[in-house]
């Protein structure tokens, strides 16, 4: 709070206490949200970041300007725009205490204004879901500001019809990318402005339970309330209430009150389009499109020089300055048989995505660092061990983040500046730091990340994680540290007589400087600029495809050399126990543990899985049931291969994605009983022929992740810009 005069408190709610605040370097009056974050209930402490997330994507004239937020001595402190003419609950109380009618034109300033905010929250992919007058606060002039985003939720871009779906919230622990459980009984808002599809399940459009029209409704009994200094619906308790709005889909409170009253003579027009938001039926009710297109409306925002700001999508303008496509996020496996995707993602450009044993992370453009997942090692970074389903951001990293890779119980980062910070698990010291740290808890665990010992003693820029150990690479040279076990860090542990290495140490013997590195659960692997694949560590497994009965190598040695490749390669990916390698003429090559010795994986177009077995100049190898030497004319070329606990995932230079090996618990995305595949299977949902690109893929690659299946997590682009425009000006400029 050092930049802030703190001042008089200005109101206190569930969520925190709200003060009057002083920006010391331009004396610019200003409101200060603070909760007391680290005692909050992990559900509430959702909400306070989802509000600070909302609050700094979405702009509009008619919602709460957000200037900042920050995290001091456990204490979360939104600043935001100062409403200094209270709420719009503070005016209805007037009105109704005076028993006069609020003014027409004011009525109409409000719908318009409100409304406009709200299209603009929908444009933008997001639902408040707890629109009230007491979340309409109002300016100086008594301009609405809609505020309290603390329950608002993004909905999945992918859902098209009318009041976008929202996946219905239910209790799923153990599933990564469900909502979390609601609260009271799976209802979110103040009750008397709930729809009634909220409480009646039959009436919800496409099995969602929140929805655009949701929103509609709600605001849609504000103006009732506005209108008639009443509220539509009462009931002395929530059942109560719920039978009053459902008891008759037919009837509508906006109707019957014009049928009855005079309704202090406001227009017909304006009572109508109250009347179009509260159709009990979320299919027959109004959108904000079309009631802010219609006559009157346009008439008055003529009459008050109130043209509504245009409806821009923050996402869309993100895309443009950018000049690239917006990624979306999927997730499959872990017992999800289908990509699915992560809509806790959306709003959010990520660039990077990790996967360990259970739990993932993700990097956002801007360097905000978010992860997920089980989180019984602190391995999530926020502090506590409690697991998370949907993504949270680490406060804990106060650097933008450029790289996070996870291991089975530990995660590792490099930030833009070059620094080594790690959390989770320091057993066989996985996290690099000092032999007898004092941060590290009884259970020998970190929860939030740390600098690695003499981590910022270089610059480090690329990191990977595996079971036990990890590298880092820093201008071209190696380091690792962790578990030293079967040579994994590139020297012979037994030799040394040490068993762990307890902060980064240079890998010796590369010829060339490293451009990329990965890493198994007992071996790693290098490529350098000269294109050559280094591997060190065990090979009982045949994990680093050396011929021969060796079942370790403990210095970094040269692998490919007999495949009989002729070129270079390209990129380089390891599971627990096999890895792949992508080479310059966009081939791919495989080996060990279930994929056996190593070969080209070739793919015949149209061809089948037992035909091109049948082609195969062997057959299938006895052990491993792979194909041997498959004769195909029409080859394609591969741009993008990825390794996970017994399976691999490639991208062809036409952006179709195929999935082969291990088809438990879903790992394939295939949907098909879990059946194993030998041979490369197309992924539709994931290809161009789906309009979309794959750019990036992370998978659960440690064997402590054999038990549930690994999760996999794709970064997905759409393929044409163009296209995602079309959508954009179909489906959410409608009106």
């Amino acid at each position: 709070m050092e930049a802030y005069v703190k001042g008089k408190e200005l109101g206190r709610g569930a969520m925190g206490t709200v003060f009057l605040a002083t920006r010391r370097a331009d004396g610019a009056q200003l409101a200060v949200k603070t909760s007391r974050f680290a005692e909050l209930p992990a559900v509430e402490q959702t909400a306070s970041l989802r509000e600070v997330h909302l609050l700094a994507k979405l702009k509009h004239p008619h919602l709460i300007g957000y200037f900042d937020a920050f995290l001091a001595n456990g204490e979360l402190h939104i600043v935001m725009e100062q409403a200094a003419g209270g709420s719009l609950e503070d005016e209805l109380k007037a009105a109704r205490h005076a028993g006069i009618p609020i003014a027409e034109p004011r009525l109409l300033d409000l719908f318009v204004q409100v409304g406009s905010a709200v299209h603009y929250i929908h444009s933008c992919r997001v639902l408040h879901r707890d629109i009230k007058p007491a979340n309409i606060l109002l300016d100086s002039a008594g301009r609405p500001k809609l505020a309290d985003f603390g329950i608002s939720t993004t909905i999945k871009s992918h859902a098209l019809q009318t009041g976008r779906a929202l996946s219905k919230a239910e209790d799923t622990a153990g599933r990564e990318n469900a909502l979390p459980k609601p609260l009271s009984s799976g209802l979110e808002g103040t009750p008397f402005y709930l729809a009634p599809e909220l409480f009646e399940d039959s009436l919800q459009m496409g099995n969602c339970m929140y929805s655009y029209a949701s929103d509609v409704w709600a605001l849609g009994v504000v103006m009732y309330e506005l209108l008639c200094l009443e509220r539509p619906y009462t009931g002395d308790s929530l059942p109560s209430l719920a039978y009053r709005i459902v008891r008759d889909l037919s009837q509508n409170a906006m109707r019957d009150f014009s049928r009855s009253t005079s309704t202090f003579g406001y227009s017909s027009e304006l009572t109508q389009a109250v009347e179009a938001m509260l159709h009990k039926r979320p299919h027959e009710r109004a959108t904000l499109g079309e009631l802010l297109s219609r006559a009157f409306v346009r008439r008055w925002q003529q009459d008050r020089t109130l043209a509504s700001p245009p409806l821009v999508d923050v996402l869309e303008a993100k895309r443009k300055l950018l000049q690239l496509p917006i990624a979306d996020v999927y997730m499959w496996g872990r017992g999800r048989t289908l990509p699915a995707l992560r809509e806790d993602l959306m709003g959010i450009v990520v660039v990077q995505v990790a996967c360990g044993a259970k739990h993932c992370a993700v990097v956002s453009d801007e360097g905000v660092l978010y992860t997920w997942g089980d989180n019984d090692y602190g391995q999530c970074g926020h502090g506590d061990r409690a697991r998370l389903s949907r993504r949270r951001p680490v406060l804990s990293v106060s650097s933008p983040v450029a790289a996070v890779a996870c291991g089975r119980a530990h995660t590792a980062l490099c930030t833009k500046e070059g620094r080594l910070l790690c959390c989770g698990s320091n057993e066989r010291a996985q996290l690099a730091l000092a032999e007898q740290c004092e941060l590290l808890d009884a259970m020998r665990c970190l929860a939030f990340f740390s600098e690695a010992d003499g981590g910022s003693s270089r610059a480090f820029a690329a990191v990977s994680c595996g079971e036990a150990h990890s590298l880092a690479l820093s201008a071209g040279v190696v380091f690792g540290w962790g578990a030293a076990d079967d040579g994994r860090l590139g020297f012979d542990a037994d030799e040394e007589g040490v068993q762990e290495v307890w902060s980064p140490r240079c890998v010796a013997g590369l010829e060339a400087n490293a451009i990329q590195i990965a890493c198994g659960d007992d071996f790693s692997a290098v490529l350098d600029e000269q294109g050559v694949v280094w591997g060190f560590g065990a090979n009982f497994n045949g994990q680093l495809g050396l011929e021969g009965d060796l079942e370790m190598v403990a210095n970094p040695t040269e692998l490919m050399r007999g495949m009989g490749v002729g070129c270079a390669a390209a990129q380089l990916a390891c599971a627990a126990d096999h890895m792949a390698v992508l080479d310059t003429r966009g081939r791919v090559w495989v080996w060990g543990g279930r994929f056996g010795t190593p070969r080209e994986v070739k793919l015949k177009d149209g061809a089948s899985e037992e035909s091109c077995a049948a082609e195969g100049e062997g057959g299938r190898d006895a052990d491993t049931g792979l194909e041997q030497g498959v004769a195909a004319m029409e080859l394609t070329t591969w741009n993008m291969v990825a390794c996970g606990s017994e399976m691999v995932l490639a991208v062809t230079d036409s952006g179709a994605c195929y999935v082969w090996g291990a088809g438990a618990h879903g790992r394939l995305g295939l949907d098909d009983g879990g059946k194993d595949h030998a041979v490369p299977q197309p992924l539709p949902s994931l290809s161009t022929s789906a309009g979309v690109r794959v750019q990036a893929v992370a998978c659960g690659c440690c064997s402590s992740s054999l038990d549930e299946g690994p999760a996999v997590i794709a970064l997905v682009v759409p393929e044409k810009v163009d296209a995602l425009e079309e959508q954009f000006e179909r489906h959410f400029l409608v009106g």
